[in-house]
């Protein structure tokens, strides 16, 4: 985890008027999460670089908290727990960096947790490196069905 997680989390709630309106968890993963909360979204900027070693001069200019994820250990183990957090039809929208990773490297980790992947959308101008992959909670049946 980062230390300075929480401190950057209270400047955007400051900075967006979001007081009361949000809360959050610095949590290693779910662990420090009370286990009855679910969610609609859930939005995360997770590690990007399946490495071991600084292998960029990105790397070598970045702490290996913001860039590494060996084996992509860190998705694994949010994938394999997002779909139990989300209430039916809950979205999940991750930034990932084209230089290290493409849609298809969490397509099967998201697929495999019970979500579908909705798709994957470019950040814009001035961030090409940097897409965001979505995916979802089907929601159930019953919630769709029109009844009369």
């Amino acid at each position: 985890m980062n230390p300075d997680a929480g401190a950057a989390v209270g400047r955007t709630i400051e900075a967006n008027g979001l007081h009361g309106k949000v809360r959050f968890h610095l949590s290693d993963g779910f662990s420090q999460v009370p286990d009855d909360l679910r969610w609609d979204l859930m939005v995360g900027n997770p590690p990007h670089v399946n490495a071991v070693a600084a292998a960029s001069d990105y790397q070598r200019s970045h702490s290996p908290l913001i860039w590494k994820d060996t084996d992509w250990a860190i998705h694994r183990s949010f994938y394999a727990k997002a779909a139990q957090r989300l209430r039916p039809g809950g979205s999940v929208v991750i930034q990932e960096n084209h230089r290290f990773s493409a849609p298809e490297d969490f397509t099967e980790m998201a697929e495999e947790s019970g979500l579908e992947v909705v798709g994957a959308f470019e950040c814009g101008a001035g961030y090409e490196d940097y897409y965001f992959l979505w995916s979802r909670l089907p929601a159930h049946d019953d919630q769709c069905k029109h009844t009369s």
